[in-house]
C-alpha cells in the first residue's frame, strides 16, 4: 500500500518538515511504500500535483496541519478529493492537536484526524485501512465520524523517540540536497509554562530525550546518506539537561564529524554555562538563538518565562566569549506591550549587539494562556487560521483592552525598523521647545517626505495625538490646469479638511516649492500586466549596503506584497526559489517587491546574468492643483500657518525659513547609518529661547558673531533671488544690534 504525505504552502520557506521525514522513516519501517510531496518549497501547478498523484496511485494522503496553513492545507484536501474521491484523508499536526474537533467538522473531505506526536497513531491507522479493518474507536489519538459527528478517541500516545526509525529525506519528491542543512532532533516535550506556547500541549510537558550516542549515529548516518557538511538543532529544549548536551558535543568532536551547525531553536538562558558553550563552539557550532522575548522588565516578568532577564545577558556574553555568534527572538503583542515598552525592548536589544534579531508577531494559540486573556479581554480581528509570525502582509490577529490594533502596528514597525532610534532625542527636544514657547502639544504636523516612507511613519507614531499630514516633495509641469477646490466649514480649518481628504486614501498631497503651490494626486489602477524575461542590471551594480541580500531597481513598478506568483528571479535561466526574506547566507532564494528584486548572499555571482519575470500595476495618474476657497492665501500658505511645525528634508531648510508660516520649522537629515536613519533639529531663522540671549564666555560671543555673518551672507544668496531680501536682511540687522545690546548689559550686569 502506498501513502502519500503532503507539506502545505506556509511562510517559513526552505525549511523542510521534519514531523514527515520521522513519520516517513516508520511508514517504510512498516514496510509501506511513503512518498512525501513538499509544496512549501517547490512550486507545482494543479496539472502537475494531479499527474504526480495518478502516476503515484496512493491508498492514503496524510497531510500536515499547522495553525499558519490551515486554510491552505483545507483547500487541498478538497480540490483533491474533487478529483481523487476514492483516496483516504488524514490530517496530523499540530493544529488539528489544537483543535482538530472543529477543523474536521467543518471540512468533510478529511476522513480521519491524528493528535500528537502521530508516528504510533498513524501507522495503526493505515494497517487498519489496509486490512479493512474496523476497530478505529481503539486506536488513541485519532478522531473519526461516527452518525455525522467527529470524534476523538482519547489523546495521543507519545513514542519512546529513541526507538523511532531515523527520519528519511530522500523520499521527498524533487528534493535538491546542494547545501542540505540536516534538522536533528534529539529530544522532545516542554515542561516550562510560557503564556504563549503550545508545544507542551502537543508534545506533553515530560521531556524525553535521546541518547548522546543515539544522536551522533545518526548524524553520521546522514553524512554518509547525503553527503550533507551541517546540521541545526530542532529541539525545543535541547540543553535542559546540560550534562546530556555535553556528551553530545565531547562524541561530536571524539568522532571528529567536522559538521558545521547550528542551534537557533529551544535553548533558555538560564540552561547554558561556560563549559557547555565551548564544547559547543569546538564541535562546530557557529550560531545559537536565545528567545528573548521582550526587553522590557513588567512585559518580561509576565510571560512566565521562569528566567530573568539579567540571565539572558550573563548568557549572550557568555556565548561571544565562546566566540559563536548569537541571534534574539523577541515577541510584539505579548500582555502589558506597548509603544514605549516596545521601544525599550529595541533599546535593550540594541545593547546586547546581537548578531541578528527577528521580532514575531504574537498569535494566540488556543489552549494556550494568551488565547484565554484574548477571550476574556479582548477579541480577535480574523480567523487565525492562516495568520503569521511575521512576514510581508502580516495581520494584526487580535486586541484587547490593553493594546489596540493600531498600537500593535505601530510596535511591530518601530520593532522592523529602528531607524527611529537615531533621532529619538531629537524629537523629545523638539516636543518640550514647542510646549515651552506655546504652552501646548503639537496638534498638527506637516511631514514633507521624500520618499522616506520609515521616516514618516515614524513621526506618525512619535506625534500619535496628533494629525500629521504628509506631503512628497516634486517638481509639476506647468501645463497643469484642473484645479481641486478645497472648501472651508464652521467645524475645522483648511489643515483638518485636508488631512481627512488624505485619510480617505487614493490621493496623496505633493508640494512644488518652486511654485509654492500644492497639488492633490489621484493613482487609478489601469491593468495588470506580467513582465517576463527582464534583464537585469550587472550584479556588480547591485545594492548591498544592508549587508544581507543584494537589491536592484526593476524597470517597472511591482506589488508592494510579495509572493512567488508576483515574481520570480533566474540566476543564468534557472529559477532561483522564492523567500519573504531572502538573507541566507548558505542558502540560493529571491524575491520581487516594491519595484525591486532581492537575492541571497548565497545566489550572488558576479558573473552570473539575472533576468525577472514578475506582475507590474499599469496606472493613471490625476493631478490637480489645490486651491482654497479663500483666495487670500495660496493652498499652501494657508495650511502652513495652521500647523504646528513642518518637518521637511535639509535641502530645503531655506524654503521652511523663509516661506512657511508654521510657528515651528525642523529639518531632518540622514546621520549617515542608513537612508532612513535620521536626526532632526529645530530650524528657526530668530529663535527665542533662553540659552540664544544670554553669552557667558567671550569665546561664545565671538563664535555667534561669526555665525550671525555666516547666516547673512547664506540668507544673502537664498533671498536676493525673491522678493523679501529688504526684509530679511533688516531683521538680520535689527536683531544683530539687539544682541550686541542684551550682551553689553549683561556683561555690565556681570562686572
Amino acid at each position: 500500500m502506498k501513502v502519500l504525505l503532503i507539506d502545505p504552502p506556509g511562510w517559513q520557506k526552505h525549511s523542510l518538515s521534519l514531523g514527515l521525514a520521522y513519520l516517513a522513516g516508520v511508514i517504510r519501517a512498516a514496510d509501506f511504500d511513503v512518498r512525501i510531496l513538499d509544496m512549501n518549497n517547490h512550486t507545482y501547478s494543479e496539472e502537475r500535483i494531479k499527474k504526480i498523484i495518478a502516476d503515484y496511485n496512493p491508498k492514503v494522503i496524510g497531510i500536515s496541519v499547522k495553525t499558519a496553513t490551515a486554510n491552505i492545507s483545507a483547500d487541498i484536501i478538497r480540490r483533491l478529493k474533487s478529483i481523487f474521491p476514492d483516496i483516504i484523508y488524514v490530517a496530523g499536526g499540530p493544529h488539528i492537536t489544537l483543535c482538530g474537533k472543529e477543523f474536521i467538522e467543518e471540512n468533510k473531505e478529511i476522513d480521519f484526524g491524528i493528535t500528537g506526536e502521530g508516528e504510533s497513531s498513524f501507522i495503526k491507522l493505515i494497517k487498519n485501512i489496509k486490512n479493512s479493518e474496523k476497530n478505529i474507536p481503539e486506536i488513541s489519538g485519532t478522531g473519526y465520524r461516527k452518525n455525522g459527528k467527529v470524534i476523538f478517541k482519547g489523546a495521543s500516545e507519545n513514542p519512546d523517540i529513541s526507538k523511532l526509525p531515523f527520519p528519511i529525506f530522500e523520499c521527498i519528491k524533487d528534493m535538491d540536497f546542494t547545501d542540505f542543512r540536516y534538522p536533528l532532533l534529539t529530544s522532545r516535550g516542554c515542561p516550562h509554562g510560557c503564556i504563549f506556547c503550545c508545544v507542551g500541549l502537543i508534545s506533553g510537558k515530560k521531556w524525553r530525550a535521546r541518547e548522546a550516542g543515539d544522536v551522533v549515529t545518526e548524524l553520521l548516518q546522514a553524512k554518509e546518506n547525503y553527503q550533507m557538511s551541517s546540521f541545526e538543532i530542532m529541539d525545543d529544549n535541547f540543553t535542559f539537561d546540560i550534562d546530556r548536551a555535553k556528551k553530545i558535543c565531547r562524541l561530536i568532536i571524539k568522532k571528529k564529524l567536522n559538521l558545521g551547525w547550528w542551534c537557533h531553536n529551544g535553548l533558555r538562558a538560564d540552561k547554558l554555562d561556560q563549559e557547555l558553550l565551548d564544547l559547543m563552539k569546538k564541535a562546530g557550532c557557529r550560531s545559537i538563538a536565545l528567545g528573548i522575548e521582550s526587553g522590557d522588565d513588567d512585559v518580561f516578568n509576565k510571560i512566565n518565562k521562569g528566567e530573568s532577564l539579567s540571565d539572558i545577558v550573563k548568557a549572550i556574553k557568555m556565548i561571544k566569549r565562546a566566540g559563536m555568534k548569537c541571534v534574539g527572538y523577541f515577541i510584539v503583542g505579548l500582555p502589558g506591550d506597548s509603544v514605549d515598552s516596545t521601544k525599550r525592548s529595541v533599546r535593550h536589544q540594541r545593547s546586547l549587539r546581537l548578531s541578528d534579531y527577528k521580532y514575531n508577531m504574537l498569535i494566540p494559540y488556543p489552549g494556550t494562556r494568551v488565547w484565554d486573556i484574548v477571550k476574556e479581554k479582548g477579541r480577535l480581528l480574523i480567523d487565525i487560521k492562516g495568520v503569521y509570525h511575521f512576514g510581508d502582509d502580516l495581520k494584526i490577529p487580535f486586541e484587547t483592552g490593553d493594546i489596540s490594533k493600531k498600537t500593535m502596528e505601530q510596535c511591530m514597525h518601530l520593532a522592523e525598523n529602528q531607524e527611529w532610534v537615531a533621532g529619538e532625542n531629537d524629537i523629545v527636544s523638539i516636543k518640550k521647545y514647542f510646549n515651552s514657547r506655546f504652552g501646548r502639544d503639537i496638534k498638527r504636523v506637516v511631514f514633507i517626505d521624500n520618499d522616506l516612507k520609515l521616516a514618516a511613519k515614524n513621526i506618525e507614531i512619535e506625534f500619535n495625538n496628533a494629525n500629521v499630514l504628509k506631503m512628497k516633495h516634486a517638481h509639476m509641469p506647468n501645463e497643469i490646469k484642473d484645479k481641486y477646490l478645497l472648501e472651508h466649514n464652521c467645524e475645522g480649518s483648511y489643515f483638518d479638511i485636508l488631512f481627512r481628504l488624505m485619510q480617505e486614501g487614493g490621493r496623496q498631497v505633493i508640494i512644488d516649492i518652486s511654485k509654492r503651490k500644492l497639488f492633490v494626486q489621484r493613482v487609478k489602477k489601469v491593468e495588470d500586466e506580467y513582465v517576463r524575461g527582464e534583464v537585469l542590471p550587472h550584479p556588480l551594480k547591485w545594492d548591498a549596503s544592508a549587508r544581507k541580500y543584494f537589491a536592484t531597481r526593476l524597470k517597472n513598478s511591482s506589488l508592494d506584497s510579495c509572493s512567488a506568483k508576483n515574481g520570480i528571479i533566474y540566476k543564468d535561466n534557472i529559477a532561483l526559489p522564492f523567500s519573504h526574506a531572502p538573507q541566507w547566507e548558505k542558502i540560493s532564494c529571491g524575491k520581487i517587491e516594491s519595484g525591486l528584486a532581492f537575492i541571497s548572499m548565497a545566489a550572488f555571482n558576479p558573473d552570473s546574468v539575472y533576468t525577472a519575470d514578475y506582475l507590474t500595476v499599469k496606472t493613471e495618474s490625476e493631478i490637480q492643483e489645490l486651491i482654497i476657497s479663500d483666495n487670500r492665501d495660496s493652498a499652501l500658505e494657508r495650511i502652513l500657518a495652521e500647523s504646528d511645525i513642518l518637518f521637511c528634508p535639509e535641502p530645503l531648510g531655506y524654503f521652511s525659513l523663509m516661506f512657511s508660516r508654521a510657528k515651528m520649522n525642523a529639518v531632518y537629515y540622514s546621520n549617515g547609518r542608513g537612508i532612513d536613519s535620521l536626526e532632526y533639529k529645530a530650524l528657526e531663522l530668530f529663535p527665542i529661547g533662553r540659552k540664544y540671549y544670554f553669552t557667558r564666555k567671550i569665546r561664545q560671543v565671538l563664535n555667534l558673531r561669526h555665525k550671525i555673518k555666516a547666516m547673512a551672507k547664506e540668507s544673502f544668496i537664498v533671498a536676493s533671488k525673491g522678493s523679501k531680501v529688504f526684509i530679511l536682511w533688516a531683521q538680520i540687522l535689527i536683531h544683530g544690534a539687539s544682541v550686541s545690546i542684551k550682551r553689553f548689559v549683561s556683561g555690565i550686569v556681570r562686572f
